[in-house]
């Protein structure tokens, strides 16, 4: 059930002197039209329905009307309907920049990013809307085609410095390239213009975590759970703030909220994983590294960690056919070095374990802050965007 209507709101008032307009001219399409789009502006959505069928009936197939139902299914979520109607129209010949968008965006919300790239090359006055060429980075980043994002956001960012969508989007592109100077300046300055904008506020997030200021990482990733509770990338953030500060319980549960928010994101499963083995829980550490494996078979850590599940259970047979695997991926498998390791009886205890998985790291230069080599343990851990 809506609210009462607020009376103070320009938009209301205004819906009242059409409505009243309207009941001197009832057939004028132009006031029947802007009635709907305020409806739709203020999510009155049952009344903009019936007044979209009413009009629909009086002109079937009329495109204008079409474009403002595909509108009220994207305000419902209702991506699917609303794609069918915006290619209706296009189909029919419609060359409008919203419409071309909508589609867009219709696609993209439904992860369809190869779908929502061509739209937008497709349909060139799509980009007549300025989101999108946003839109199109966000897809080449989901993509993995982080230096083509990089080039597309450069360049639209010369010729728009001020766009804020463009700076947050390129901070995070810049962080999943290790480009951490970069990324907090586009953060930094995408938040001088919004505060709230959540990718530059993961960004930040992460630039801060990766050199180790895990109280400012921690208050950015926050603000972004205050604007959405369901936000990955800042549970995962969260996640291994808490496992490197050793509250385990409290990174179980940030790490599994990632894993809800991210499914596919073998990474997110792959630190939980870790997690779980330091708390000896083996048989759900063992699911998360084959969901692990689920999401990206190429992932070398995910093997490696079902290889150190293995060796903790004394299975030596299934431990090293993982480390094999995990080895042909990636010569450097930290999991694979740790499974071997206890396979050797380096490690036979908690204590034990404790003193090899640092020595492990350490050996590694994961917890140097000044190696270059980009392998240090918050790097290892966090993958975002990557896996």
């Amino acid at each position: 059930m809506n609210p009462s209507p607020n009376l103070e709101d320009p938009r209301w008032q205004r819906l009242e002197k059409v409505r009243g307009y309207m009941q001197v001219d009832p057939a004028n399409r132009h006031l029947r039209d802007e009635e709907i789009d305020l409806l739709l502006d203020l999510r009155e959505l049952d009344a903009a329905r019936i007044k979209l069928d009413l009009a629909l009936q009086a002109e079937p197939g009329e495109p204008s009307l079409l474009f403002r139902l595909a509108t009220l299914a994207m305000i419902k979520r209702e991506f699917a309907d609303a794609e069918k109607l915006l290619t209706g129209l296009i189909a029919a010949g419609v060359r409008e920049p919203g419409v071309a968008y909508n589609l867009a965006y219709c696609q993209f919300v439904q992860r369809r990013f190869a779908d929502t790239r061509q739209t937008l090359t497709s349909y060139p006055e799509a980009r007549q809307v300025p989101a999108a060429i946003p839109l199109e980075g966000r897809c080449l980043h989901h993509m993995g085609e982080l230096p083509a994002a990089q080039e597309l956001l450069h360049a639209h960012l010369a010729q728009y410095p001020e766009d804020v969508d463009a700076l947050g989007l390129a901070a995070l592109v810049c962080v999943d390239q290790n480009q951490f100077k970069e990324a907090r300046e586009l953060a930094t300055a995408a938040l001088r213009r919004d505060p709230n904008r959540i990718e530059a506020l993961i960004a930040i997030g992460t630039v801060d975590l990766n050199e180790e200021n895990f109280e400012a990482a921690a208050a950015a990733y926050q603000q972004v759970l205050s604007i959405n509770a369901r936000d990955g990338r800042s549970w995962l953030g969260m996640g291994i703030i808490m496992l490197l500060s050793q509250r385990l319980p409290d990174a179980t549960e940030c790490l599994r909220r990632a894993t809800e928010a991210m499914p596919e994101h073998s990474g997110t499963w792959v630190t939980l994983g870790w997690c779980l083995v330091m708390q000896n829980h083996l048989e759900e550490a063992e699911a998360a590294y084959r969901h692990a494996v689920e999401a990206s078979r190429a992932f070398s850590e995910a093997h490696g960690g079902l290889a150190v599940v293995a060796a903790l259970k004394g299975d030596k047979e299934v431990a090293k056919r993982s480390m094999e695997i995990a080895r042909r991926l990636d010569p450097g498998s930290m999991s694979a070095a740790y499974a071997d390791a206890l396979l050797s009886g380096n490690a036979k205890d908690a204590q034990g374990l404790s003193k090899l998985a640092t020595d492990l790291l350490q050996s590694k230069g994961m917890l140097d802050p000044q190696n270059p080599s980009g392998r240090r343990l918050i790097q290892q851990l966090t993958l975002l965007g990557k896996r």
